[in-house]
C-alpha cells in the first residue's frame, strides 16, 4: 500500500516488492493476487468493484458495500493507520464510489 502513495508504483518500488514476496516465499500464485488486488483498471468499473460485466443492481450494492467497509478512509483513520496509507485509502474509495455511481446510473437507463 505505501508503494503506491503516490498513485503508482515505479520500476524500483517494483523490484523491492518482488524481493520481498521472494523473501516471504509467497508463491507465484499468492503474490500475484496480492500485486491484482491493488492494481485495479479503474477505466473498467466491474473491476473495480471486482465483477463480472453481468452482474446485476444487488451484485453491484453488495460489492460497493462490501469494498466501501473494507476501504473507507475512516476506517483506516480509526485504526491509527499513517498519512501514506490514508491517501491510498481515499483514492481507493473514490474509485469505488465512482464504479458504484457510473455501474448503477447504466443500470438505471
Amino acid at each position: 500500500m505505501i508503494a503506491l502513495a503516490d498513485g503508482r508504483i515505479d520500476a524500483q518500488e517494483q523490484a523491492f516488492l518482488d524481493i520481498v514476496a521472494e523473501r516471504f516465499a509467497l508463491s507465484p500464485q499468492c503474490y500475484a493476487q496480492v500485486k491484482a488486488r491493488y492494481r485495479i483498471d479503474h477505466s473498467c468499473p466491474y473491476a473495480v468493484l471486482g465483477l463480472e460485466p453481468d452482474a446485476g443492481p444487488d451484485e453491484i450494492r453488495a460489492a460497493y458495500r462490501q469494498l466501501a467497509r473494507q476501504h473507507h478512509p475512516d476506517r483506516h483513520m480509526a485504526e491509527g493507520a499513517p498519512e501514506p496509507f490514508l491517501k491510498v485509502a481515499h483514492a481507493r474509495m473514490a474509485a469505488i464510489n465512482a464504479a458504484y455511481r457510473d455501474l448503477m446510473q447504466a443500470q438505471a437507463a
